[in-house]
């Protein structure tokens, strides 16, 4: 009896690590398209305050990301979308090379008649930015999921929300080192908007940079940047390679 009580217990607990292990995609998800790709437009040390959302701000970021950036604006700004960019692609190869998931390119989502008539809310996304060529929706939205699914014959939407910050590594205040962290919000819907899926994926740079009274080199931040986004995405890789 004793016996048979400790083989059971034991099958319990290997079925109770098998649950862990399971897909955490709660769906198959064979042919899908990136819908939504958004990030904040800048960046701010972990722990402050994000910049208070202006018109004129928001403006300017619609503006310089429309494939005419002006290089000094974005350092004088701390602007993101070079980092936004790196994301973006770091995320269609990972989904492109997925195991079993074919992802629509971005010439027939972006040449689609739904969701070139999806309702882009630029008001309401004033401090936030997206690459070239998407649109601000939500893949929650019925009417946007069932007319994508028909009309590139698609079972899953997926979004990315990346939320970029610098963040000190050593010292204190102003003064020491920083680094770089990425937070990538991931979600999937189904052809009906229902949400399948949703993950929080955390990417910090391996490298640091000086920081002195403030001031550092943002062309060399932006290496730390992509350092902590890839970070971010290979570990949703990892999720797709289990799908």
């Amino acid at each position: 009896m004793k016996h048979l009580l400790a083989f059971i217990a034991l099958t319990l607990v290997l079925t109770g690590c098998a649950s862990l292990n399971e897909p955490k995609l709660l769906q198959p998800l064979t042919k899908v398209a990136l819908v939504s790709v958004v990030s904040n437009d800048q960046l701010y040390f972990r722990g402050d305050k994000p910049p208070q959302p202006s018109v004129a701000n928001g403006l300017l970021s619609q503006q310089t990301n429309q494939g005419n950036s002006n290089a000094l604006l974005n350092t004088v700004l701390e602007k993101t979308d070079g980092l936004l960019a790196k994301g973006d692609e770091l995320l269609t190869t990972a989904l492109g090379s997925a195991r079993g998931v074919t992802l629509t390119t971005k010439d027939d989502l972006f040449a689609s008649k739904v969701y070139q008539g999806a309702w882009d809310d630029k008001l309401g996304g004033m401090v936030l930015l997206t690459p070239v060529g998407y649109r601000f929706v939500k893949a929650d939205d019925p009417n946007l999921a069932s007319g994508l699914a028909k009309q590139l014959g698609v079972n899953g939407l997926f979004t990315a929300n990346f939320l970029f910050q610098k963040e000190v590594t050593l010292g204190v205040a102003d003064n020491g080192s920083m680094g770089a962290r990425t937070t990538l919000t991931i979600t999937a819907h189904d052809a009906t908007g229902r949400l399948v899926f949703r993950q929080v994926y955390l990417g910090q740079s391996k490298d640091t940079e000086l920081l002195v009274a403030g001031v550092y080199d943002p062309q060399k931040f932006q290496v730390l940047g992509e350092q902590a986004t890839k970070a971010a995405v290979d570990k949703f890789a990892t999720d797709l390679a289990a799908h």
